[in-house]
């Protein structure tokens, strides 16, 4: 699946209630869980926006809302799983 392709996915999710689940690919080891309902995906500068552009995820938890990147740099691929989940590969993500 391409960029595009899951961005435009995640946007069709918007609204939705979802669950992230972040594991480390080398050892599968999960290493933050959170749900939420997604509100969008907005750019991360003022900038105007271009297609190397990050985006942040806007995702209302319980507690407080939460924002995850999406960066075309880093994104490695998606898979979709039966028409409701889709995984995401980023490489090169950091602490």
């Amino acid at each position: 699946m391409t960029f595009d392709e899951a961005l435009a996915a995640l946007v069709g999710m918007n609204g939705q209630r979802v669950d992230v689940v972040i594991t480390d690919l080398a050892s599968t080891a999960t290493i933050a869980t959170m749900s939420g309902v997604l509100r969008g995906a907005i750019p991360m500068s003022e900038e105007e926006a271009t297609a190397e552009e990050a985006l942040c995820l806007s995702l209302d938890t319980d507690g407080a809302p939460v924002g995850l990147s999406l960066d075309r740099e880093v994104y490695r691929g998606a898979e979709g799983h039966d028409d409701v989940d889709l995984t995401l590969q980023l490489g090169g993500v950091g602490w």
